[in-house]
């Protein structure tokens, strides 16, 4: 993935006051998330805030270069330690897509369970 090298290079010029402040500005959008997830049992969204691209981009057209701009959302839940996963939505006649679904800490078991029922409602709504 090169908008994923691009990433990782920078990082060979940074400082360690500069990595240290991005610690701790990660650290404090994680802390946020993790409260906000703590008042709810799930949470149903995109895989990514975006539509498809063409094959072969490793960006979209009209958007930033960097994977963390146009994909922010699955490496937040990582970085939250909240369980997580995507579930393919194909209906016929529309472009094949994905949903994510995550749960609050610890609440792994909820996840799946509810993960299997909506995979069931996705397969009845495809036929």
């Amino acid at each position: 993935d090169p908008g994923l090298a691009r990433f990782i290079e920078a990082f060979d010029r940074a400082t360690p006051a500069y990595i240290c402040g991005l610690i701790e500005e990660a650290s404090r959008g994680v802390e946020s998330l993790i409260r906000q997830l703590s008042c709810v049992d799930m949470l149903v969204g995109p895989v990514v805030p975006i539509g498809a691209f063409a094959a072969g981009q490793d960006h979209p057209e009209g958007a930033g270069r960097e994977w963390l701009e146009w994909n922010p959302l699955t490496p937040a839940f990582n970085l939250a330690g909240s369980p997580a996963l995507s579930l393919p939505v194909s209906l016929p006649g529309r472009l094949p897509a994905s949903i994510q679904l995550c749960a609050a800490r610890n609440a792994d078991a909820m996840l799946l369970a509810w993960s299997e029922s909506v995979e069931r409602q996705l397969e009845n709504m495809a036929r």
